[in-house]
């Protein structure tokens, strides 16, 4: 079948798959398309179902993906709000107060996530730590972690 019999399939399956399904379809080559990552979320808590977040060291990437999704879980399910400023507002609370960047500190013994500013710069916005967590680059190249 073709890409696009099976977006409409996947539309018609169940009533979460709709926004997923939009996101799919917008997806074009060297662009991420982070909606893609939001909506299967969304999908698969609506349907019950868990997620797992890694990144190659499972610490700063994932630290972000985390952070995110429990900004959103937050927002969603307990009404502390949905527009995606709220939704950045407290993920970049839980990224520069809240367990992962104790974690980040228990890594390489101090409270940064092992990004440069250029990094950040080529990051979704909604996955760019707080500029108070992000080393400096000489610090990035010198103690490079991972």
């Amino acid at each position: 079948r073709s890409d696009a019999a099976q977006l409409w399939e996947l539309r018609r399956s169940h009533p979460l798959c709709a926004a997923l399904a939009n996101a799919i379809s917008k997806e074009s080559t060297g662009v991420k398309n982070v909606d893609i990552l939001e909506e299967a979320q969304r999908v698969t808590i609506g349907l019950g179902g868990g997620q797992a977040t890694f990144c190659k060291s499972g610490k700063d990437r994932t630290a972000m993906g985390v952070t995110l999704q429990q900004s959103r879980i937050l927002g969603e399910g307990h009404g502390c709000g949905t527009s995606p400023q709220r939704i950045l507002r407290d993920a970049n609370t839980m990224r520069a107060t809240g367990t992962r960047i104790e974690v980040a500190n228990k890594n390489i013994g101090y409270y940064k996530y092992s990004f440069n500013p250029l990094q950040v710069s080529f990051m979704p916005e909604m996955y760019r730590p707080p500029p108070q967590t992000v080393q400096d680059f000489t610090t990035s190249m010198i103690k490079r972690d991972s």
